[in-house]
C-alpha cells in the first residue's frame, strides 16, 4: 500500500540538500479561533510586488478584540522573550522565539502599537511562557494587548535563520483557516509572494 506523506514533508524534501533530513513540521494555527482574528492585512513576501507593496517576512494577525490568546503552532522550546522599542515605529513590542528543531524556529512578535513603555510592560506581563520552557503544540504563548490602532501579532517562520513562507508547513485545516481569513477582505491574495 502506498504511503501518503503530508505536503509539508514533501516540500521539505524538495528543499533539503542531499545530506539533510527532511523537516517534520506540521503547524496548527497560532490563534485559538478564527473569530479571534479580525483580518490579515499583510502576509509573507520576499518581494515588493506583493499586494501590500513591501517585503514582509511573516503573517500579521489583527485581533478582533483585546487580549486574544495565541498558541504554539508546534512543539518546541522557548528560546527568547524580549521587550524592546522598535527604532522605525517607536512602538514597544515583545518578541517570543520558539525553536522547533536545529533548522526551524518561529517568531511571535506581539505588537500592541503603543509608544508607552508601560504598554510594553503590560504586553510583556501577558506572555504566558518563560525562556527555556518546553511547549506542546497548542499551548498558550500569550495574549495581545491592543493598546493602539494597528495592534497585531506578527508570525514568522525561519529555516536556518532565514525567513521562509510558512504556508507549506501548516496542516491543511490551519492553512485553509488562514487563507479564509485573508480572503475575507482580499479574495485574490495568496499567503506568500
Amino acid at each position: 500500500m502506498a504511503r501518503v506523506l503530508p505536503l509539508a514533508f514533501l516540500i521539505g524534501c524538495q528543499e533539503a540538500g542531499p545530506q539533510e533530513a527532511a523537516p517534520d513540521i506540521a503547524m496548527t494555527t497560532p490563534f485559538v479561533s478564527s473569530a479571534d482574528i479580525a483580518s490579515i492585512n499583510e502576509a509573507f513576501s520576499s518581494t515588493t510586488s506583493a499586494p501590500w507593496g513591501f517585503v514582509h517576512h511573516g503573517v500579521d494577525f489583527f485581533p478582533s478584540g483585546n487580549l486574544r490568546r495565541f498558541l504554539s503552532v508546534a512543539p518546541g522550546t522557548v528560546e527568547e522573550i524580549r521587550l524592546w522599542q522598535n527604532d522605525l515605529t517607536a512602538n514597544w513590542q515583545v518578541n517570543v522565539t520558539i525553536r522547533f528543531s536545529s533548522q526551524y524556529s518561529v517568531e511571535y512578535i506581539f505588537e500592541p502599537f503603543a509608544t508607552s513603555q508601560t504598554d510594553g510592560q503590560d504586553q510583556l506581563s501577558s506572555i504566558a511562557v518563560s525562556r527555556g520552557q518546553v511547549l506542546s503544540q497548542g499551548q498558550p504563548i500569550g495574549a495581545l494587548h491592543t493598546a493602539g490602532a494597528g495592534a497585531h501579532l506578527h508570525f514568522g517562520l525561519r529555516r536556518r535563520g532565514a525567513a521562509v513562507c510558512p504556508e507549506p508547513y501548516f496542516v491543511p485545516a490551519a492553512r485553509d483557516s488562514i487563507l479564509a481569513l485573508i480572503h475575507k477582505d482580499h479574495p485574490d491574495w495568496s499567503m506568500c509572494y
